[in-house]
Formats: C-alpha cells, sequence, structure tokens
C-alpha cells in the first residue's frame, strides 16, 4: 500500500464534517510548570479556551457516573497445546507490509513476527474497530459518531482495557470493520500503536502501515522486559526487572491522521504486570517483592480528552489549524463531568493525557474549589510514563503532555462520610501551541469524588501513609540508571524541534517515513540531544519502543518527578534535554514525533531503526 501525502489530506479534511474554515491567532504567554524549566504565575480562570471559538451547548455537572473501562476477553487459558483461534502465518485476508521485511530482520519459519519462534502467543485477543454513537452526557439530545475499539462487551470510548502479564505473550488482532465510505472527521484506516510496550516494529502501529476496511493485523507482543538478550529468560518474561512498565495505553496511529482519529474515539488502555506490580494487593503472590499496589476495583485508569460539541452535540475538528485542537470541555473515560462514589481507603488512579493537544495540570480540591482559597491536596505520585518510581514522591499537582501518564494513590480514609473531592485541571492554554504554564485560579473541575460512609478492608500498600510522608526505607522498582563506560561510549545525536515553511519539523525537515533519519545499532547505548527552538510552542516528544531516562534539562539535573524511565519528554519553550537510550533485542523500524497529534500529522516526526 501507498503512504497518503499532503494531497490527500487536503483531500479527506475537506470531506470531513466536522472541518472549518476558521483560521486561529494568539500566542502562548509566559511560561512555567512542574516539569519545565520555565516559570509562570497564577491567573483568574474557570473556564476552557475553545481553539474553533465554538461554546458546547450546556451540559449539568455530575449526573453521570464516571464509566470503568471494560476489560478485553482473552480467548484462552493459557493452557498448553491450545489450539489458537488465530492463523500466526496472517495468510488470510491480512493487511500486512511484507516486503523489504527480510533486509531489516530475519523471518523465522516464514513467520511475520519477530522471535515469534520464541515467544509464541499463551493468550489471544480480538478487538474490532466499529462505527458507533456515543453518547458524551446524558443532556446530549443525540449521540456522537464516534470510532470504538469494541470488545465482547460492545463498543466502548476508551477502548477495552487488556491486562497482561510479562513472561505471558500475547496475540491481539485488530479488526478494521469500519464503513469504508466514512464522511466526517476521521479515515477508516487503522494502525494501532501500543505505547510504549517492548515489542518487535512489526506490531509497533508504525504510522505506514495501517489496514484498511475488512482487514486485520495481528500484533504478536512478546511480554518481556527490556534487556531479554543481556539478562536472558528467567521470571515475569526475563530481561531487566527494573526495566518493566505497567500503565500503558494503545491507540491509531494512521500516518497523517493520527489526531483525528484519536480524537473520534481510537484509544484504550493496557496494563502490564510483574512481580512487584502484581494486580494483587493482598500480598499472596510474589510476597517477597509484591508492592500491593490498589489492584482490581480500587485500580482505575483515567483517560482525559477535549472534544469540542457544535450546537447539535457533534464532535467538531478543525482541520486546517495546525497549532493544535482544544475543546470547551473535558472528558473522563469518554463522559463530561462525571463522578465516582469511592470507599474509605487507598485508590491508584493512572492519569492519561489522551490528546489531541491539550495539556494538563491536576490538582485535587476538597470540595468544590474557590477562587483565592486554598483547598489543594497533596497526592502520592507513583509513576511517570508507565514506570514506578524507585520512591514515591508527594506532589500538589501533577502536569501531563500529550501521552503522558502518572499514577497516583489517593487515600480516602482519611476524609468523612459524604465528603466530595474534585479533580481539577489548572494549567491555562489559549491555543494549541502548547500551555502557557500559568496556573488558573480556580481552575475547572473535571470529576467529583463522593466519600462514602463504611470504611472498609484495605491491605494494599501497609508500608505507606500520607500522614508520614516519604515512608523511609520504601522502594518501589530501582532505576538502571547508565553507566560511566555507557555514558562514555554512548554515540551523540541532536534534534531540533521547529516550523520551516508553516509546517513542523525536525532538524529543518518534514516527515518521510519512507527511510530512517538515522539507525542506531542494536546493543548499544546513544544520548540524543533533543532542542526546541520553536519560539513559544511546547511539544511533548514521544519516541517509541525504547525508554529514555533523562541526563539535564537545560544544563541542570532533572527534578525528582523525572528521575525515572520515560517515553514522553515534555519540551518547553528554548529548551534542551538530553537523554540516554539503550537499544535492545529487535530490529527493525520506529518513530520519533509531538504528540501534539496534530503536529505530528503536519510533519513533526522522523522515521529511526534499528540496525544489526
Amino acid at each position: 500500500m501507498s503512504a497518503f501525502n499532503r494531497r490527500d489530506l487536503l483531500k479527506y479534511s475537506l470531506a470531513a464534517g466536522g472541518g472549518a474554515l476558521a483560521l486561529r491567532t494568539g500566542i502562548a504567554g509566559s511560561l512555567g510548570c512542574d516539569s519545565c524549566s520555565t516559570s509562570g504565575g497564577v491567573v483568574a480562570g474557570s473556564v476552557l479556551t475553545s481553539s474553533s471559538g465554538l461554546s458546547s451547548p450546556p451540559m449539568r455537572q455530575w449526573i453521570d457516573p464516571l464509566p470503568i473501562a471494560q476489560d478485553a476477553v482473552e480467548y484462552s487459558n493459557g493452557a498448553a497445546g491450545y489450539n489458537p483461534p488465530f492463523d500466526v502465518m496472517e495468510s488470510v485476508g491480512r493487511d500486512w507490509w511484507a516486503t523489504n521485511t527480510a533486509a531489516s530482520y530475519p523471518i523465522v519459519n516464514g513467520l511475520a513476527h519477530q522471535r515469534y519462534n520464541e515467544f509464541p502467543a499463551r493468550r489471544w485477543y480480538q478487538i474490532d474497530v466499529k462505527d458507533t454513537p456515543w453518547y458524551f452526557h446524558s443532556d446530549l439530545r443525540t449521540p456522537a459518531p464516534m470510532f470504538a475499539y469494541c470488545g465482547v462487551n460492545g463498543p466502548s470510548v476508551p477502548g477495552p482495557i487488556i491486562r497482561a502479564r510479562y513472561g505471558e505473550p500475547i496475540m491481539v488482532r485488530i479488526n478494521n470493520m469500519l464503513n469504508k465510505n466514512h464522511f466526517g472527521v476521521g479515515v477508516p484506516e487503522t494502525a494501532t500503536h501500543l505505547h510504549n510496550l517492548h515489542s518487535p516494529c512489526e506490531s509497533d502501529g508504525f504510522p505506514g502501515d495501517f489496514v484498511t476496511p475488512g482487514n486485520y493485523r495481528d500484533h504478536a507482543y512478546p511480554m518481556i522486559r527490556a534487556g531479554y538478550d543481556q539478562y536472558g529468560a528467567g521470571p515475569n518474561g526475563g530481561g531487566d526487572f527494573r526495566e518493566a512498565l505497567g500503565t500503558l495505553w494503545y491507540h491509531d496511529h494512521r500516518f497523517n491522521f493520527t489526531s483525528q482519529n484519536v480524537y473520534k474515539g481510537l484509544f484504550g488502555f493496557f496494563n502490564a504486570f510483574d512481580d512487584y506490580d502484581c494486580n494483587d494487593e493482598t500480598g499472596t503472590l510474589s510476597p517477597q517483592t509484591n508492592l500491593r499496589l490498589p489492584s482490581g476495583k480500587y485500580d482505575i485508569m483515567l483517560a482525559f480528552q477535549d472534544p469540542q460539541f457544535d450546537n447539535s452535540g457533534n464532535i467538531f475538528f478543525n482541520v486546517f489549524d495546525t497549532d493544535g485542537h482544544l475543546g470547551d470541555r473535558i472528558a473522563v473515560n469518554g463522559k463530561i463531568y462525571p463522578y465516582l462514589n469511592v470507599d474509605r481507603r487507598k485508590y491508584r488512579f493512572r492519569l492519561l493525557d489522551g490528546g489531541p493537544s491539550r495539556w494538563y495540570q491536576f490538582w485535587l480540591s476538597k470540595g468544590l474549589p474557590k477562587a483565592g482559597v486554598n483547598s489543594w491536596q497533596p497526592m502520592a505520585v507513583i509513576g511517570n510514563d508507565g514506570n514506578l518510581f524507585e520512591n514515591p514522591v508527594k506532589l500538589n499537582s501533577v502536569m501531563l503532555g500529550v501521552a503522558n501518564r502518572y499514577d497516583v494513590v489517593i487515600d480516602f480514609s482519611q476524609y468523612n462520610a459524604g465528603d466530595t473531592l474534585y479533580l481539577v485541571n489548572r494549567a491555562e492554554q489559549i491555543s494549541g501551541r502548547g500551555p502557557t504554564y500559568n496556573t488558573m485560579d480556580p481552575g475547572v473541575p473535571v470529576l467529583k469524588f463522593v466519600v462514602g460512609s463504611a470504611v472498609v478492608a484495605d491491605p494494599s500498600m501497609p508500608w505507606f501513609s500520607m500522614a508520614n510522608f516519604p515512608t523511609s526505607g520504601v522502594s518501589m522498582r530501582p532505576l538502571p540508571r547508565p553507566t560511566a563506560a555507557e555514558l562514555s561510549t554512548a554515540v551523540q545525536r541532536s534534534f531540533n524541534f521547529n516550523r520551516i515553511s508553516g509546517g513542523w519539523s525536525v532538524n529543518g525537515k518534514l516527515a518521510d517515513i519512507s527511510v530512517p533519519t538515522v539507525s542506531p545499532k542494536q546493543g548499544t547505548c546513544e544520548v540524543w540531544t533533543i532542542i526546541n527552538s520553536s519560539g513559544s510552542w511546547s511539544h511533548p516528544v514521544h519516541i517509541h519502543f525504547e525508554e529514555f531516562q533523562i541526563l539535564s534539562r537545560n544544563g541542570v539535573a532533572p527534578a525528582p518527578y523525572e528521575v525515572c524511565r520515560k517515553d514522553v519528554l515534555q519540551l518547553g519553550p528554548n529548551e534542551t534535554v538530553r537523554c540516554f537510550f539503550r537499544f535492545r533485542d529487535f530490529l527493525g523500524h520506529y518513530v520519533m514525533h509531538c504528540h501534539n497529534v496534530v503536529h505530528e500529522d503536519h510533519a513533526m516526526m522522523i522515521r529511526w531503526d534499528i540496525v544489526k
């Protein structure tokens, strides 16, 4: 198949029923945030700026319950000798980019998946992609026409959650069942990226490897941790136990149309577990290493997007605004102004900025926030971009760029029955270019927590107490810091995120995913210096496949909440950040891009290949 070019983009854009001809103006002001070196101030604010200038219909607050993602249902129980429902050779009905793969990596016994003979699937899932009507709020008269990932319980926005375990390889078939004669925002071709599992390139969701309606792609996820070839097989999939990810998500990555398809509903959750992060708060599993983090119904994914609605309740997207999309409502798991009844105990919330362009700064308020009143409650932050910290960090707020994740623990046992708390976005953003880094007062509440009357048993995190923070002697997951030898031999590269001729660029070039920009060698280390010289814009930079560690931000050591492995770099205006990488285990092509997916779709992306 051929990749679409800019002419195709314009053709689809003109056919998009949600498109607009309006142009946006406005430049971000002074800057400052939790994780950038710039500074801002406190400004009055309690509403969201819409990049289109539209106003959504009025909606009552806190009348719809928070949707909890349904679990994807597997076909097997992992039993030996299970007869899989899929043809792993992908010989029937496939939509597969089989050309030129032999030059990149060997195909064993004709199989299309790298190292499948070593990591054959033990668990099997199928997720269908369908057109579906979706109600963002009970007050909207008509449902919005959306795309959706569908499990056995039907379509949902976000899609079903896959709970996987290291050491148990899985196969996920993504069936494209969209209407090929589609009109409106989005295109009916899909490329599903699992962000950011350590998986071979053919299952990574490369933007050019898209699937047309009526076809499918089988994604083989070996569920090994990075460093497998160095540390070998062992418990939990082998590899380096320090390099396991936990909070991941999957989303569409169709070249030139990622922003529209993700905005249209194509994203879902993926959690991975091992002996440290077990999905078992009782301590029964792996008692020597189990951190006993809140699990089951007390482990909740929260995905945030900002839809803009027209007067009829349909979502609106201006395909000609290359700065980025900002809506005037925030949907949490696909609902506007939802509420969640909570027990008086600890919860783990996995926060995800699902894009397309808005950044969030979340604070926790006891009672509705009021201007000039300090009602903010501290949160225990235990992970960043799916990676557990070495030690929990106590923060009053977390700042998320697009695709960033933060894992936070909130202990509701310290509140009384009937108390209400609110998750509040206080990030001021007036254009898709990025946040101003000012903090709004009082901000915009997006999710209401209602504390229940009963105190329930809570076996989770017996080593932790918000009243005695930080808890001494607690180590969650050690960090595999670069050694002096690795740093001294690392290849040095630089990447400049900027604008040329009205388009977004990296190193002065627009995206061309047909050829690699750089080709790191397997088994080597590199240091990438990532520079933002694009003026007042901000870029959440995402690098596929391998996690990185920040060595310095503008010459200064990273803040405690950035001392971890990451896959999205918050790159503020005029910043220079040095990042350390190891390239291991698989070969093939991946990408680096701005995850303000409007910037990505307008050419702020490079392809890079891991070679022998």
